[in-house]
């Protein structure tokens, strides 16, 4: 009903008024955000580059949360960071290339992300004189639980517990990929993540959403230009390196040394559920909840379901359903 009431908002102001409207969105998640103890913290780098992170510092259990490809920390967890930092330290970065990191132009492949977010922790650990910064639970959605993924296995002393939300880091590659893309006439999966154009724009958040939203085109096409596009052939390189190490990824043998939940939304048509079973009878030692009602990214469509998952810390829901309460 709220998303209802907000497009309408909308609808109704003119074109001049709506860049007022988006910065006001912004502030009011940055609010939010400083209301509950996260503070927006920039981390610099010897070779001139910038990291991005909202956190909170209260000698918690530290909680790192990874956003999706295209997305960034503050947009995907604004309603989430909140209501956790009451029982984490929360840590939302804002992955190389994304958000408000600022990042020279190379170093795009997959393990170079994971070095970045280990590199952000290690500064963080420094800055806040507090090694507890080198033991988080890591989370990730997404190609933020790819990176999540390979990070705890990079760096399995700095995991303590490992969650994959909706993450393709096995039986998904780009045959499969592009045969979606196709299915809803895009030219390329690329082109779904990162789309130009207002219809593939909505085309998109069908696949992503188990809801159905109604979003005007003047509003895709403003979050496109100038959410998407300043960033968007950094992010081609991204997915162009990670397709091209995909033989690799397949045949790579995961060491996890921690515990580790795979999420999965039974609704979810950008990544099918179909990859979420076949990692479930694969990673054995894995738990997997499959969601019931929820498409790719739970903590946005879900997010007090999500909040509650975490908090509770759910240790045996192995292959299960949850259905969420209305």
């Amino acid at each position: 009903m709220k998303i209802v009431v907000w497009v309408l908002l909308l609808v109704c102001l003119n074109s001049d008024l709506m860049f007022a409207q988006r910065d006001l969105v912004q502030s009011s998640r940055a609010r939010k955000m400083h209301r509950h103890h996260l503070d927006e913290v920039v981390l610099k780098f010897n070779n001139g580059e910038d990291g991005h992170a909202w956190l909170s510092h209260q000698g918690k259990p530290k909680l790192l949360l990874l956003h999706g490809i295209t997305g960034n920390a503050e947009v995907q967890y604004a309603r989430n960071a909140a209501k956790l930092s009451k029982y984490y330290d929360v840590i939302a970065l804002d992955l190389k290339f994304h958000g408000e990191t600022h990042n020279l132009p190379q170093e795009y492949a997959i393990e170079d992300q994971v070095h970045w977010v280990a590199d952000c922790l290690m500064l963080l650990s420094q800055q806040y004189s507090d090694d507890s910064y080198q033991r988080v639970h890591v989370l990730g959605n997404s190609y933020g639980g790819i990176v999540a993924g390979i990070f705890a296995d990079h760096y399995p002393q700095m995991v303590t517990q490992l969650t994959m939300v909706d993450a393709p880091i096995r039986f998904f590659g780009s045959s499969m990929a592009d045969s979606i893309a196709h299915a809803v006439g895009v030219q390329d999966f690329f082109d779904l993540l990162s789309p130009i154009t207002a219809e593939v724009f909505k085309t998109r958040t069908k696949l992503s959403l188990h809801r159905k939203i109604w979003i005007p085109k003047f509003v895709a096409q403003n979050i496109i230009e100038h959410d998407l596009m300043p960033r968007r052939e950094e992010h081609r390189k991204l997915v162009q390196s990670l397709q091209e190490s995909e033989l690799y990824w397949a045949n790579h043998v995961f060491q996890w040394k921690c515990k580790v939940n795979i999420l999965w939304g039974d609704a979810d048509r950008l990544i099918p559920l179909q990859v979420g079973r076949k990692q479930a009878a694969y990673f054995k030692n894995a738990s997997y909840t499959e969601l019931s009602k929820v498409g790719h990214v739970w903590n946005i469509e879900r997010p007090r379901q999500f909040n509650q998952w975490l908090i509770k810390k759910i240790q045996n829901a192995h292959r299960t359903v949850i259905t969420p309460s209305f």
